[in-house]
């Protein structure tokens, strides 16, 4: 058996280097200091003793600068989990909150979840990025991804859990620029020629004519109207149930607009007047026979019995009448996107039909309507041939 090398004579500030009796060498130095004075002792390892000096080097010149970081096996997994209780849950939407668990759990955990967090590098980050890019994940979906890991990242940060955030340089997909579905003029006759007479076909008539969204149409309420107008104070979703109790994973929650531009006040048309009336009736006759059994949550869309009217009810109402009506098969905010085309080829100027749909910002109206359909292009073409 080969001789143990001594430990030498330590040089000023190497701290205590040693083999250890199966080879590896060790370096001891001092952390920190107890309340009471005592030192805190840690140690690091190495196969070769120069390769440990400059471990030991670069410590103690992080303790000199007042950039240690006590060193710990936490993986980038358990971070994100523990950020997420701690960071968004008390303070976050429940809906923003399911989106965020959804990409904790879909898109970053399974590529590099299991990397200590102390050990992440900006090559892991991007590594992660180009695969959702590789795999056709939408450059959104991949963004909203890396903007929840670079937040828990700098809260690690300022948590004193790791001395920068590696995630600072990444290199992100641009953003493509969805296609905007909505009906033609004459696609949009054939739809409404074939809404139901039903609370459903009268919801998607409503929001054909005013421009909400889904989550708004579930949320308004009797209350909300006033004469010839509206205001959005209330949604109406189904979100992930995080109480711990939760009886079923996902439940239906009540909320305010996400934004100040959210709660808006909206006229109403003669012909959304009219669709009102018709609803309050027929819902008062459905309410008189339904007796004890009626919910009263003074919702002017619901179900036979009260209860808010789900967003996939209404999917399934619009894809039957989409199909009677023979078009292609599209979403619910399709409908939206027609109000809002329409608004514009009617003339309406960008800031009121802004104001309308709740967007934050003008400039985001004018990204996504400020466009002609091909009628409009067609009609603006055929005055060209006069100079021809």
């Amino acid at each position: 058996m080969p001789e143990r090398k001594k430990a030498g004579r330590r040089n000023n500030n190497e701290g205590c280097i040693r083999q250890r009796p199966n080879g590896l060498w060790e370096a001891q130095y001092i952390a920190s200091y107890k309340p009471d004075g005592r030192p805190v002792r840690r140690s690091i390892y190495g196969k070769r003793k120069a390769e440990v000096r400059i471990k030991l080097r670069d410590i103690l010149l992080s303790i000199e600068r007042d950039e240690y970081i006590e060193p710990s096996r936490l993986t980038l997994g358990d971070w994100l989990e523990e950020w997420f209780r701690i960071y968004c849950l008390p303070h976050k939407k429940a809906s923003t909150c399911t989106g965020y668990e959804d990409e904790i759990f879909l898109h970053i955990k399974p590529y590099i979840g299991r990397i200590p967090l102390q050990e992440v590098k900006a090559q892991h980050v991007q590594a992660n990025v180009n695969a959702l890019v590789k795999e056709g994940k939408a450059p959104a979906t991949v963004r909203k991804a890396y903007t929840i890991l670079h937040a828990a990242l700098d809260q690690a940060v300022v948590n004193q859990m790791i001395l920068r955030n590696p995630s600072e340089h990444t290199i992100l997909p641009k953003m493509e620029q969805d296609e905007i579905r909505f009906f033609t003029a004459e696609e949009q006759r054939r739809f409404i020629e074939a809404l139901p007479d039903s609370t459903a076909g009268r919801a998607l008539y409503f929001i054909l004519g005013t421009g909400l969204r889904m989550a708004e149409l579930s949320g308004l309420r009797w209350s909300d109207i006033n004469g010839c107008s509206f205001t959005v104070k209330q949604t109406i979703r189904r979100n992930r149930d995080f109480s711990d109790d939760a009886a079923t994973r996902t439940r239906l929650e009540s909320s305010t607009p996400k934004t100040k531009a959210g709660r808006r006040t909206i006229p109403l048309s003669e012909k959304m007047q009219d669709l009102l009336a018709t609803q309050r009736l027929i819902q008062l006759q459905t309410r008189m026979a339904q007796g004890p059994a009626w919910n009263a949550n003074d919702l002017v869309f619901c179900s036979d019995i009260g209860t808010p009217y789900e967003g996939r009810n209404l999917c399934r109402a619009l894809h039957r009448t989409l199909e009677e009506a023979g078009l292609e098969q599209m979403g619910v905010h399709a409908l939206r996107h027609t109000f809002a085309t329409r608004a514009i080829e009617s003339g309406m100027d960008v800031r009121t039909l802004s104001e309308i749909l709740g967007h934050t910002e003008v400039a985001l109206t004018l990204q996504l309507y400020a466009h002609s359909s091909m009628e409009t292009k067609q009609k603006e073409l055929a005055k060209m041939d006069a100079f021809l």
